[in-house]
């Protein structure tokens, strides 16, 4: 279930209150007579009332829900001053990571190609986080060349604590965690995400839509061929599924293709030439945006608006309720 359908859950007890209302209101239509000289026309009008008001309880709980997860709002376009760039290089380090092609890893190949683009952006801070179901960071942002590379050693399946494959913590790793107000606190990011692409997690769309909208450029590398091969584990076992059978993956190109597109970002294939100019000409582009300005989208949420219309409903609701007065009788 994705973090969005996770907030939604309190709207689970609109049911019980909607059956119980219901059950209310009926007993009320069947009671015209609980006061001695009731009116029935002026009782229809308590039921009537009493209705609308389980009718405003029921809107102000929806709205409050909606308030509460974020979902409306408006996109804002806001500049921020950038006066640092840095290079984040993301790795997979899944078992998958491990299988075999063309005489090596996939993990190797990855390691490879950040030592390359790393040599390759000499204007920009590097950093390094290695993730498969959690995420870490091997290499806080330095111009550190050399602690970089000793960092590079350490991108293995042991550093990445739980299994899997989530690319959203890569990207809340890598950049999420270091906005300020949905902005990147005056950093021109790079974020280049080595892996297969076969994502295991729930909200990587959700992850690179916001990292994109923070001014962050995401280049999404995949690393395997389309024939499915081998996961392993580090000992060299392989992978099991819950049948025991054994685990064979192939790059799963179109997902990452979706995601960088999600990101307004890009996506090319390890083996593409034009792959480690693509991250170089995008690092060179950071270097040179420091002391510039440029032009981020937030999206601004309606809370305040929010909470005080379900103020007004829970208000009405509250005056609705209130309890039946029968009506005096006219002095003759």
């Amino acid at each position: 279930m994705s973090t969005y359908l996770r907030t939604l859950w309190p709207l689970l007890l609109l049911l019980p209150y909607t059956f119980l209302s219901w059950r209310f209101i009926a007993g009320l239509r069947t009671l015209p007579g609980l006061t001695g000289n009731s009116d029935p026309l002026a009782w229809r009008r308590h039921v009537r009332r009493r209705t609308l008001a389980a009718l405003c309880g029921g809107l102000a709980w929806l709205v409050l829900v909606f308030a509460g997860n974020g979902s409306f709002g408006r996109i804002m376009r806001v500049t921020e001053k950038m006066y640092d760039a840095e290079l984040v290089m993301a790795i997979d380090v899944s078992h998958s990571m491990l299988a075999v092609e063309k005489g090596t890893t996939r993990r190797e190949r990855a390691l490879s190609f950040a030592r390359a683009a790393a040599a390759g952006s000499p204007g920009v801070r590097l950093s390094l986080v290695a993730f498969r179901g959690a995420a870490t960071t091997l290499c806080p942002s330095t111009w550190d060349r050399t602690a970089f590379e000793d960092a590079l050693a350490w991108a293995v399946p042991e550093a990445a604590g739980m299994p899997g494959t989530d690319i959203a913590t890569a990207i809340e790793e890598s950049v999420l965690r270091h906005l300020v107000d949905g902005r990147g606190s005056g950093t021109a990011r790079v974020v280049v995400v080595l892996s297969d692409g076969n994502d295991t997690g729930e909200n990587a769309r959700q992850a690179v839509e916001r990292a994109g909208a923070s001014g962050a450029r995401i280049i999404f590398v995949g690393i395997g061929d389309k024939e499915p091969a081998l996961a392993l584990y580090p000992d060299g076992k392989p992978v099991l599924d819950a049948d025991g059978q054994p685990v064979r993956l192939a790059v799963a190109a179109d997902a990452l293709n979706i995601l960088a597109r999600v990101a307004d970002g890009s996506y090319s294939h390890i083996d593409d030439p034009g792959t480690l100019a693509l991250v170089a000409g995008a690092a060179r582009d950071a270097a040179g945006s420091t002391g510039a300005a440029r032009t981020v989208r937030l999206r601004s949420g309606a809370v305040p608006e929010l909470s005080l219309l379900a103020l007004l409903l829970f208000a009405c609701a509250t005056i609705l309720s209130a309890p039946y007065a029968a009506p005096r009788e006219k002095r003759r």
